[in-house]
């Protein structure tokens, strides 16, 4: 892979468009200070590589610019496998991702997008598939060797990843002989086809499908013995139900005579039940005459109390009345005195409220010039704010008011219309003229009625969507018809996006989407400082809607200072006094008003205790007359009522009192007699019948339910007779057991391949020890040059960690022991060893951000030099704050863009 340019947006310290390049294939280095956002670079390249564009995770969220909501966005270029790539990568919000590749001219055509783009560049770069993993750098393949971060430990790398064993591969490689790699391949592949790298069954696969028969045949099986369940189920309730049929028929005809009895007897006790209804309404009447007389008898003596009572109490109301009328007078010469006594004082507390109020007037006289002057100022700075609104409101006018909906959709249009071309062009006709000698060929085109003239003396191509007619001088005419179908509907589909996107562009008065984009990002940017300088404008308003009002409101506040002086017209001292002399002036008359305002309360209270009490004498004399008038009425009322008792019996009460007696124990015998008659239990009767007729039928019910359910087991049992359950149980359990068998031997065949093919690749790892030496020489010689110390070696394990360096493998020092600075050259080392086997095929790129920081300056020479050497085969970028370092070195990365 070979970066050429590199754009951010939105990203770290970049909140405008920061572009960086162009990249060269050798040695490149971008210096900037501390803070500058280098390592931002580095992560947002590495996150628009890597990491799926629909991601959220904090590293992605980390990418904003601090305290904003916005949306990073990236642009790569980059050669990958011999093609030129651009990668556009926005996350968050408005996440997208589309990757183009480069055609004739300087083109782009678009060749994937979304998730499909994500594994497109992890494909071109050798990464593994994510598969649901978090992204990491041991997801990045063999970049997480190649590109070193200024926060990476100083550690030698881990091999223990898909990318690790390629590294691996490239730096100790053993050839083995081609006919045992195609047997570790058959193996691997065979195996592959039963079990997956993990160890799980392969999907479809032999195994898989075996023990997917043999589920089906145990579950075949359990259905056919809960069949045979079932029938031997229905055997036992065919038994059952023949015993109850015959012991409900017994019920049946006992519960029928049962009923008969029961309602015979109920007749007869709702013959004698007629009789003492009659004899009972009898009773009631003759006690109902009885005790109207004893309630007449106890009324009248009643009233005769209350006719006393009566007489007593209206003479008593008399007198009252009389003692109330005579204490009157009194009482309403002291309310006269009280109401004289309150007047003096309502007198004098007005004439302090008087002075108090002119008072209060000249403090909101200077209260009113204050406020005026506050709010000339306000008015001042809102016009000035207002205008500053204004000129941004005319340059928003300005812009086309695109949305992002409507961006999206003209993208769409944008990319069907591309698709459709590239399908008319596979589709459609090609011709290709190369004639012997130079002539004309008159061209039609799919019968539209046009033709041209072309002049061939060369190779010449021709295209047409479904037919084609060529006629050449001096030979003839050759009319040429494809047989794809649906070609004219792709063309008319294809003119009507292109028109349509035509006309969404026109109509928002943009030529292309590139200029709506950049209208979209300049709306926005000026919306947001519409919205600050409408907030600047709003604070100055404060509590006014809008300025008029805040105009209005200064002006109303000068006319209310004008009218305030021109109501109280103060003279000049009153207008010289301080506010200070006023409000002590105005609190020492608030306390005499108060004490004013008391007294005057309190004589108040006192006018209207005097009142009170009169109107007290007044009211109860006239309710004592009201009383004493109803009582009259009450007598009267008594005595009418006493008369009309007496009438209703024909002046003989005790008479008609021993008639009713008489009249009540005939009733009451004859009542008596009936009951004797009567059967125990009669009101009983009826229920006992309906009982007894509703057993009778619930046992006729039950005896045909049983019935139809013994009808219903018996036709089941001959069904399940008829499926020869018992043979098909046979049948299944034996190829039940042939497909365990089966599959027990796949399992054992596919496990024995996979054993297989590990002990030839444990062969091919150990294999590799024997190359360790030539790997040694080639980094101990690449250390040297760096740090300039020849009788040094590196030495290595089997699994090619690092153990140290020395003269010899007996006075070896530990990696772990060198110093930082050592440990770095040797890291260098490394990955320029892995990126030089990579050269080989392709060229790569190495990039290091500022991870040589504790080399000395005798060594930085010697590391420059070989950088410079390496960059003939290596794209090298450079990222580091020590400017000073690398001045005369490779490439100076230009940046542009940045705000």
């Amino acid at each position: 892979m070979l970066i050429e340019s590199l754009e951010l947006e939105n990203v770290g310290p970049f909140r405008e468009r920061l572009e960086l390049g162009p990249f060269h294939r050798g040695l490149n280095v971008l210096a900037a200070r501390n803070e500058w956002g280098k390592s931002t670079v580095l992560r947002a390249l590495t996150r628009a590589l890597f990491d799926k564009y629909s991601s959220q995770s904090e590293e992605i969220r980390a990418l904003r610019p601090a305290g904003s909501s916005l949306s990073p966005r990236v642009r790569l270029v980059f050669e990958a496998a011999g093609q030129r790539y651009r990668l556009q990568k926005t996350f968050l919000e408005k996440k997208s991702c589309e990757l183009f590749r480069a055609g004739a001219a300087d083109t782009w055509e678009r060749t994937d997008d979304s998730d499909r783009a994500d594994q497109r560049v992890r494909e071109l770069l050798g990464a593994p598939k994510l598969e649901g993993r978090t992204v990491k750098p041991e997801t990045w393949g063999l970049l997480r060797y190649l590109w070193a971060r200024q926060d990476d430990p100083c550690d030698w790398p881990e091999w223990d990843c898909a990318g690790g064993e390629e590294a691996r591969r490239c730096l100790a490689s053993v050839p083995l002989d081609p006919q045992v790699r195609a047997l570790t391949a058959a193996l691997c592949a065979a195996a592959d086809k039963i079990f997956t790298k993990t160890g799980k069954l392969k999907g479809n696969g032999p195994l898989e499908l075996a023990e997917e028969q043999c589920r089906k045949l145990e579950e075949e099986l359990e259905q056919i013995r809960k069949r045979r369940g079932d029938t031997e189920a229905l055997q036992r309730e065919h038994a059952q139900l023949t015993g109850e049929v015959a012991v409900l028929r017994s019920e049946q005809q006992h519960a029928q005579e049962e009923a008969m009895r029961a309602r015979m007897e109920a007749e007869a006790a709702e013959k004698l039940q007629t009789a003492l209804v009659s004899f009972e309404t009898a009773f009631k009447h003759a006690d109902d005459a009885l005790q109207q007389i004893k309630s007449d008898e106890e009324a009248l003596t009643s009233i005769s109390r209350t006719i006393t009572t009566t007489i007593a109490g209206q003479q008593e109301r008399a007198a009252s009345a009389q003692q109330l009328a005579a204490a009157l007078p009194a009482a309403e010469a002291a309310v006269q005195r009280a109401e004289l006594e309150a007047r003096e004082h309502a007198r004098a507390r007005a004439v302090q409220q008087e002075r108090r109020d002119r008072v209060l007037a000249l403090l909101r006289i200077r209260q009113f010039r204050q406020e005026a002057a506050e709010l000339r100022e306000r008015e001042e700075l809102a016009q000035k704010k207002a205008g500053e609104l204004q000129v941004i409101a005319e340059r928003l006018a300005q812009i086309p008011a695109i949305t992002e909906k409507q961006l999206e959709s003209w993208r769409t249009l944008e990319s069907s219309v591309r698709e459709i071309t590239a399908q008319l062009d596979a589709l459609g006709l090609r011709v290709v003229l190369s004639p012997s000698r130079a002539g004309e060929v008159r061209i039609s085109r799919d019968a539209d009625g046009t033709a041209e003239s072309l002049a061939v003396s060369g190779s010449t191509t021709t295209k047409a969507l479904q037919s084609m007619s060529l006629e050449l001088e001096g030979w003839g005419r050759i009319e040429i018809t494809s047989g794809a179908t649906g070609i004219r509907e792709l063309e008319e589909q294809r003119r009507a996006h292109a028109a349509k996107l035509q006309s969404a562009l026109a109509s928002a008065g943009v030529i292309e989407i590139a200029a709506a984009e950049a209208a979209l990002w300049k709306r926005r940017e000026l919306e947001q400082q519409l919205v600050t300088a409408r907030a600047a404008v709003q604070a100055q308003l404060a509590k006014f809607p809008d300025l008029p009002a805040l105009s209005a409101s200064s002006i109303q506040s000068e006319r209310t200072h004008e009218q305030q002086l021109a109501t109280l017209q103060p003279t000049p001292e009153e207008l010289a006094l301080s506010a200070t002399a006023l409000e002590a002036e105005e609190q020492a008359l608030a306390t005499a008003l108060r004490a004013a305002t008391r007294t005057e309360s309190e004589h108040a209270d006192r006018v209207t205790a005097a009142r009170e009490h009169s109107e007290k004498l007044r009211r109860q004399s006239a309710e004592t007359r009201a009383t004493a008038e109803a009582l009259q009425a009450r007598l009267t009322g008594l005595r009418e009522q006493e008369q009309s008792l007496m009438g209703r019996h024909a002046g003989d009460l005790h008479g008609a009192l021993a008639r009713a007696r008489t009249a009540f124990v005939r009733a009451e015998t004859r009542l008596l007699e009936a009951r004797k008659h009567l059967p125990p239990n009669a009101e009983k009767l009826p229920e006992r019948s309906r009982r007894a007729a509703k057993a009778a039928e619930e046992v006729h019910l039950a005896l045909q339910a049983r019935l139809q359910a013994l009808q219903r087991t018996e036709v089941l049992l001959e069904q399940h007779g008829a499926e020869g359950l018992y043979s098909r149980e046979t049948a299944v359990d034996e190829a039940l057991q042939l497909a365990r068998s089966e599959a027990t031997r796949i399992r054992e065949e596919g496990l024995a391949l996979r054993l297989a093919a590990g002990l030839i690749e444990q062969r091919e790892q150990s294999a590799i020890q024997t190359v360790l030496g030539p790997l040694e020489s080639r980094l101990s010689s690449v250390f040297a040059e760096l740090t300039g110390r020849p009788d040094r070696r590196v030495f290595f394990d089997e699994h090619l960690a690092v153990r140290g360096i020395g003269p010899r493998l007996e006075e070896l020092i530990a990696f772990t022991d060198l110093s930082r600075g050592a440990r770095e050259q040797l890291l260098l080392a490394l990955r320029a060893a892995i990126a030089l086997e990579l050269a080989k095929k392709e060229p790569p790129c190495l990039v290091l951000d500022d991870v040589l920081v504790h080399t000395d300056p005798v060594r930085q020479r010697n590391v420059l030099d070989y950088l410079e050497t390496l960059s003939q085969h290596v794209q090298i970028v450079i990222l580091t704050c020590h400017e000073e370092r690398y001045r005369g070195v490779g490439h100076a990365l230009q940046r542009s863009g940045i705000a």
